[in-house]
């Protein structure tokens, strides 16, 4: 969608995603977002002509979300992390891709119940909004 010098591009990061593995981060080949969709991210922002792009993902970009808000694992060890934080090799090759496009890009991310600003690099930044109506987790959670 592109309004005024802006282009914003809407990912579905659940769609997609493959199972990951807590233990090894940078494990080889996994994917959020799939093969065809991250192809029609880079394709996109490759050819965009706008000044500024942002990218909408459902969860955080550069902060571990590790916990559940209070479920039934308060106690327990928790083996999920439901950021791009267990998808390292992806969401690493996507900074340098920004990086390289010399223009601003701004991942808007949401899902943990928190609010914050991340500068990645001199051209990529996270904003996080967490709903504004509900507890925020555990400081252990992020």
């Amino acid at each position: 969608m592109t309004v005024a010098n802006c282009d914003f591009f809407v990912c579905d990061t659940r769609g997609q995603r493959q199972m990951h593995d807590k233990s090894d981060p940078y494990k080889k080949g996994l994917s959020m977002l799939g093969p065809i969709q991250r192809d029609w991210l880079i394709n996109g922002m490759r050819n965009s002509k706008a000044d500024f792009m942002f990218v909408v993902s459902s969860v955080n970009f550069m902060v571990p979300h590790v916990g559940s808000g209070g479920g039934k694992d308060v106690n327990k060890v928790v083996k999920k992390d439901d950021a791009w934080t267990v998808f390292l090799e992806e969401r690493e090759m996507l900074i340098d891709f920004w990086d390289q496009l010399k223009k601003r890009v701004f991942v808007l991310t949401g899902d943990l119940h928190n609010s914050f600003a991340i500068k990645v690099t001199e051209n990529v930044w996270e904003f996080a909004s967490g709903p504004h109506n509900s507890v925020n987790h555990r400081p252990k959670d992020d």
